[in-house]
């Protein structure tokens, strides 16, 4: 029995006929009440290939596998001072105990010079070392989640009675802001924070995302806690 408040949705029907259709419909109170009474969820049937997954998994493993001097070549300038960002890249798990790369929408490119006078964004630095193949599969997948979360934020403006539509301006790309972020967790004999709530051992600092909404996927080693009321 799973006593978790945590509800599992199955988006096919959504992800397959539409908001507009019947079927499509049907998911909208289940999110509503995911998002209302916890403000998270389990997706199932989201349409994101397990070939995509495997991916992009692999992918962040041989990113954390590289030498330390080749991660922080494309560190942000906190890191490494011949880098023209402020924000965008690799950073070490000194910061809050787990190492990261926050990769921005591989569609902006020089040429949007409105956009990169813009705070925050920034063209992608990666490493030289992984080839083309390693970003292209960075790009499928951010192109496979861009569209996953336009369905999830379409459907939880839909199930308030709102407009689907009024999301267009915020999630029209590259002009979206939204951030691919591989996270990685080494060992590490002692807690980075210990949990107010239960004295757990944590590996993470407690923190809220930023943004409209997280959509994550976890390996099989487990650890992600959510909290509830």
């Amino acid at each position: 029995m799973n006593d978790s408040p945590v509800r599992s949705i199955d988006l096919s029907p959504l992800v397959r006929h539409g908001l507009h259709s019947s079927l499509g419909r049907e998911v909208l109170d289940p999110i509503r009440l995911a998002c209302t009474e916890v403000g998270f969820l389990v997706v199932t049937g989201h349409g994101v290939g397990r070939e995509k997954v495997d991916a992009i998994d692999a992918c962040a493993r041989q990113f954390f596998s590289l030498p330390a001097e080749a991660k922080l070549a494309v560190a942000p300038r906190r890191w490494n001072p011949e880098s023209p960002n402020r924000y965008r890249g690799y950073f070490p798990s000194s910061v809050n105990g787990k190492e990261g790369f926050d990769i921005g929408d591989p569609r902006l490119e020089p040429s949007r010079l409105e956009l990169l006078e813009r705070p925050y964004y920034e063209l992608n630095r990666l490493p030289t070392d992984l080839g083309r193949r390693w970003s292209d599969a960075l790009s499928d997948y951010f192109d496979a989640l861009s569209k996953l979360a336009c369905t999830l934020m379409e459907a939880m403006v839909a199930s308030l009675g709102g407009d689907p539509k009024t999301i267009e301006p915020a999630f029209s790309r590259p002009q979206s802001l939204s951030t691919l972020r591989f996270n990685g967790y080494p060992a590490n004999s002692e807690p980075v924070e210990i949990s107010a709530q239960d004295g757990a051992a944590l590996a993470c600092e407690t923190h809220v995302d930023s943004g409209l909404v997280t959509i994550l996927y976890q390996d099989e080693r487990g650890g992600l806690q959510v909290r509830d009321r």
